[in-house]
């Protein structure tokens, strides 16, 4: 931790073939999400204490800091992030440190030591692996939307749809216009507009969120627009059997979409 400036996550997920020559490879934390691996150089005299120790210990291979049983039997499991947080605090307090002692002390602690030596960078280097791993991040996340940008099978899907859904409006805007033939006698020059009204009170319906599917936001405002071209009682009403009417027409095609799936 001193050396490397690790966490205790970080720590306790040492293997032993991590080591190579005089530097340590952490394959994941919490700067480096994305798994890039980075070797960080560990002096001479931690890595004499780390070949005592694994000596000691008998450890060849596999987690680096492990569980110990009553006895001294060392196990093949790794040592937990609170259990080395509690071996931190042990040896604090039996060394007389006084003070709140958390996992992060030594990581802090050997920043502050290095400031005080006049290491300069101490602070840019926790700055840069943050930034990194933040750009990292956003390169990917850009990476991943442009892609689909970049291929011709994307804009000829969205091309579709969106020809698809102006074909939709025009088909519902004549059928809302013959609609209101069927009710009321209307100018065929007033088709543009009303189908203007009711695309405008669809919308605003849509966009209601305080009430379901916009209902009465949409016939309220449907029935005002339509209120300048014929009398209020009319437009009311044309406002209130155009609700029934999509209605209707819906559950229609929800039936239709469900024997056809229930017959599949």
């Amino acid at each position: 931790m001193s050396d490397c400036l690790l966490r205790i996550s970080e720590v306790v997920a040492v293997d032993v073939s991590d080591f190579e020559k005089k530097t340590l490879i952490i394959h994941q934390s919490k700067t480096q999400q994305e798994g890039e691996a980075v070797a960080l150089y560990v002096t001479g005299d931690i890595r004499r204490v780390i070949k005592r120790y694994m000596k000691k210990a008998g450890i060849t291979e596999g987690a680096l800091f492990r569980r110990i049983r009553r006895g001294g039997h060392v196990q093949s499991e790794q040592l937990t992030d609170f259990a080395a947080r509690r071996i931190i605090q042990t040896r604090a307090a039996n060394a007389g440190v006084d003070g709140f002692i958390a996992g992060h002390s030594l990581r802090v602690g050997s920043a502050v030591s290095l400031a005080q030596a006049g290491a300069t960078m101490v602070g840019g280097i926790f700055f840069i692996q943050a930034l990194s791993s933040k750009a990292g991040q956003l390169i990917k996340t850009l990476r991943n939307i442009g892609e689909p940008l970049l291929q011709k099978s994307f804009w000829t899907q969205w091309l579709r749809i969106v020809l698809s859904h102006i074909l939709l409006w025009v088909c519902q805007s004549i059928a809302f216009f013959l609609f209101i033939q069927s009710l009321i006698p209307v100018k065929w020059t007033h088709a543009g507009v009303l189908s203007a009204c009711f695309a405008f009170a669809w919308i605003v319906g849509i966009l209601s969120f305080l009430t379901p599917g916009g209902l009465g936001v949409r016939e309220g405002l449907l029935g005002v627009l339509l209120a300048n071209y014929m009398s209020p009682m009319q437009a009311t009403s044309v406002a209130l059997l155009c609700r029934v009417w999509m209605l209707s027409a819906e559950i229609v095609l929800a039936g239709i979409a469900f024997l056809y799936n229930w017959r599949r």
